[in-house]
């Protein structure tokens, strides 16, 4: 594959993960502006335990996206720690693996993102294909849930 045209295929997955993440932490937050606004604006109804219940369940909403949000960051933070000029030759994090069965982007694991030729599946370095696949070279050959692959370029 020609360095300069992966170059550029792995910076424009680098702004989309970037922008992917941007998203999701922005639609957490007004998630949780709205579920605070939500909770304090609740009046004490004259069901005591209905309020509680209530407030209760509310938290535990706000709790989680504030776990989701966390997340997200970390993962920004992930994303912005790889250099995008570096063409690696053995997998790890931050490496673009093209194989006969698909592309893979090791870094968080976000999961399928469609590009604007193809798609490239992002795992984590932590996930069974990212064990698999940790420290493997161009032309190296593995069988993952049944399939044998071949990795044909690393970016």
């Amino acid at each position: 594959m020609d360095t300069n045209k992966a170059e550029n295929r792995k910076e424009a997955l680098y702004r989309q993960l970037l922008a992917l993440l941007d998203e999701r932490i922005a639609e957490t937050r007004l998630a949780l502006t709205h579920a605070r606004e939500s909770r304090d604006n609740d009046t004490k109804s004259s069901a005591g335990d209905k309020y509680e219940t209530g407030r209760a369940m509310m938290q535990q909403e706000m709790d989680k996206l504030e776990h989701q949000q966390s997340l997200y960051l970390q993962h920004r933070a992930g994303i912005t720690a790889i250099s995008t000029d570096t063409v690696h030759l053995k997998v790890g994090p931050g490496t673009l693996v093209e194989t006969n069965h698909g592309t893979y982007f090791v870094g968080p694991g976000l999961g399928k993102v469609n590009l604007e030729k193809g798609s490239c599946f992002v795992i984590s370095p932590a996930s069974p294909l990212g064990k698999v696949l940790k420290d493997k070279t161009r032309g190296d050959r593995f069988v993952f849930q049944g399939r044998d692959y071949v990795i044909t370029a690393l970016e």
